[in-house]
């Protein structure tokens, strides 16, 4: 009785999809759901190989050789200019390297972490708690 039912299991997971499950491997972040982004595969570029972007966060992943960045607080005109480039590695060591690889939501953990830290400090009548020189983020 039960084999009866089997090819209407099976006929029922062939138009299942898939496309929105994957995942990626972000340097220092980890594993990244890629359901709320918008990629594009780049064929024109021999330093960029795919682009993700989330409108409603305004977040960036770029492939570049096979290693995947995420950017943080990237602005929509700034994400169209680099797709648009004429070259898309130059814009992006010119505008996106190093100019917000989640730096920003980087700072605002070690800030709210310190507060907590002082917080509690605080509580168990120690001195406030302050990062060595040269230890701040950027």
């Amino acid at each position: 009785m039960t084999l009866g039912y089997l090819p209407l299991f099976v006929i029922g997971l062939a138009g299942a999809s898939w496309a929105g499950a994957e995942t990626v491997n972000v340097e220092h972040r980890g594993a990244v759901d890629l359901t709320p982004f918008v990629c594009q595969d780049i064929t024109r570029s021999s330093l960029v190989n795919r682009v993700c972007y989330d409108t409603p966060n305004q977040t960036m992943i770029v492939q570049l050789n096979s290693v995947y960045s995420q950017y943080c607080d990237v602005p929509e005109a700034t994400r169209d200019s680099f797709l648009n480039a004429p070259s898309m590695g130059q814009y992006y060591i010119a505008n996106i390297k190093g100019s917000g690889i989640c730096h920003l939501a980087a700072k605002r953990l070690k800030v709210a972490a310190d507060r907590i830290a002082n917080d509690l400090a605080q509580a168990m009548g120690h001195m406030p708690f302050q990062a060595p020189l040269g230890t701040e983020p950027r």
